[in-house]
């Protein structure tokens, strides 16, 4: 017949594992990345009030595009978003890293018309349109397009290279 201490001591153990597998598996469901976590996140974040405005997709708006992917090298997946406005399209990207509990802004990209993202391995390139003089924006640019290619370089997200294609 087993001892009351040994016995209260168990249930103690077991109580103690499950609080503790619990909060494991608590800060896992935190870090998934959803397009509503890259919603909540940009929205409790200290981006410009018109890119969370944005961000909450009202008439139109919201996440335009979300990439779950490893860019930091860290072995954790981080999750990149970018922000849609009907009126410039592509504002804003962003890109948040894994943190123990939930994410953490790592980088921005605000003041953005029309820009595009692309992931290719651990780098993002941005490609946006070159308006010239007389240009309407944002829908007829005249000048082509900047490239800027971006990658994780000693603990932060660095232009790599840049360049220019069309006219």
């Amino acid at each position: 017949m087993p001892r009351p201490l040994t016995v209260l001591a168990a249930a103690g153990v077991a109580v103690f594992a499950c609080v503790m597998l619990s909060g494991t598996a608590s800060s896992a469901r935190t870090a998934t990345c959803t397009l509503l976590a890259a919603k909540s996140e940009i929205l409790d974040s200290n981006l410009p009030r018109q890119v969370k405005r944005d961000a909450a997709g009202q008439s139109g708006t919201g996440i335009d595009r979300l990439i779950c992917r490893d860019f930091t090298d860290d072995n954790r997946k981080d999750m990149v978003a970018s922000v849609y406005s009907t009126e410039v399209g592509v504002e804003a990207w962003v890109l948040f890293r894994s943190a123990t509990k939930g994410w953490k802004l790592a980088f921005r990209r605000t003041g953005l018309i029309r820009a595009e993202i692309q992931a290719s391995g651990e780098a993002i390139t941005e490609t946006r349109p070159v308006y010239r003089e007389g240009d309407k924006r944002p829908c007829c640019p005249t000048g082509g397009l900047n490239h800027t290619r971006f990658e994780w370089r000693k603990g932060k997200m660095s232009k790599i290279r840049a360049w220019h294609t069309g006219r």
